[in-house]
């Protein structure tokens, strides 16, 4: 943003972008088209972009529907139909430097998932990465054949 959040500022400034294509080009094309069609999405989150969110944000009458399941008073996370998929990387955050008084950083994760499709992408402390995925249990089978066999 500019200007940029102060330096001192404390809390979460978040903002959702959707990257989005259908599955038939997702197959029919190599892994680099995905890979492409979030940067796109992470690119077009301009100043300017979030400006216009959150004036659209500051006019809305009742901001309720666009909670999370986690916010106080909604007990059940959405169901939004297949296929959805939301993907949160906790990549640039510098987990195990964080200090909270009792000792190194043991583990970081994700208290809940939120809905059907939720996944978090978090680094681990030797260089690697922890995906969390919240799927049905029906579609289990299908993306461990298509994780362990087809990528």
């Amino acid at each position: 943003m500019q200007p940029p959040l102060p330096q001192d500022y404390f809390g979460n400034a978040n903002l959702r972008q959707a990257a989005t294509t259908t599955a038939g080009e997702l197959l029919s094309n190599p892994l680099a088209y995905a890979s492409s069609k979030i940067r796109e999405a992470v690119e077009s989150v301009t100043d300017e972009y979030v400006r216009s969110y959150l004036a659209l944000i500051k006019n809305l009458p009742n901001v309720a529907i666009h909670r999370n399941f986690h916010t106080v008073g909604c007990a059940l996370g959405g169901f939004f139909g297949n296929p959805n998929m939301e993907i949160t990387s906790w990549t640039a955050m510098s987990i195990y430097d964080a200090d909270f008084g009792l000792g190194n950083v043991i583990h970081m994760g994700p208290a809940t998932m939120g809905f059907d499709g939720k996944s978090f992408i978090i680094p681990g402390r030797d260089g690697s990465f922890t995906a969390a995925l919240c799927l049905q249990t029906e579609h289990i089978d299908t993306f461990k054949k298509l994780f362990y066999e087809e990528i």
